[in-house]
């Protein structure tokens, strides 16, 4: 199910969604978060735009000023310029992702959930560094046990050309979630077929009891 800003009317995450129709009683997007007015008149508000935590007034303008997205103080130092730039790219293309997604046991860049698609904004020291590199690999496979896959993207990548580089982003990640429910879609004929296939042989076995 899609979301939309109900001034705007561009797309927005469920989260966003729900978050603004609890607060503003209406759909809104995070620029318009900023600017509504609670449903009792109350004074307006700021939030982050990743942990949604409350921001003062200050700390909002610095965050558009600086970083052109509204952070709070821990986040302006842990979200990059390039992950903001890059979930822009991915935002026109519609495609639903979360900024600092915590999994349980790390912290990701960006994370397609939808598709189990994680994005890692590398710098240079994960090239050249064989102790990043061994524990990049670690950080992986954690992840790929729970069926999620694990892309790196260089910075400089997203420097060169950050529509090109959403575009593939977009095409990958559709192309996961359209193998994603095909994969479901086997599990469940599977088990399909395992229910049929025990209930005859029960049945075959009560048969030949009767006989």
């Amino acid at each position: 199910m899609r979301y939309y800003c109900s001034i705007c009317k561009e797309a927005i995450s469920e989260r966003e969604y729900n978050f603004s129709t609890d607060k503003y009683g209406k759909a809104l997007c995070m620029t318009h978060q900023q600017t509504a007015t609670g449903q009792q008149g109350m004074p307006q508000r700021f939030f982050c735009g990743v942990c949604k935590n409350s921001i003062s007034s200050q700390v909002y303008d610095y965050s558009m000023n600086h970083f052109g997205y509204p952070l709070c103080r821990n986040h302006q130092k842990t979200v990059t310029p390039q992950a903001l730039t890059l979930s822009t790219a991915l935002n026109d293309m519609d495609i639903k992702h979360t900024l600092e997604y915590d999994d349980g046991f790390k912290h990701v860049d960006i994370a397609i959930q939808w598709a189990k698609l994680y994005l890692e904004l590398d710098g240079s020291q994960h090239a050249f560094s064989p102790e990043q590199m061994c524990t990049d690999d670690d950080r992986d496979k954690h992840s790929l046990k729970d069926g999620f896959v694990t892309k790196r993207i260089p910075n400089i990548w997203i420097d060169v050309d950050v529509d090109k580089l959403a575009l593939s982003i977009a095409t990958l990640a559709n192309k996961r979630y359209r193998e994603i429910l095909e994969n479901e879609r086997k599990v469940t004929l599977t088990g399909i077929v395992k229910i049929v296939v025990n209930t005859a042989r029960k049945l075959s076995e009560k048969l030949e009891n009767f006989e």
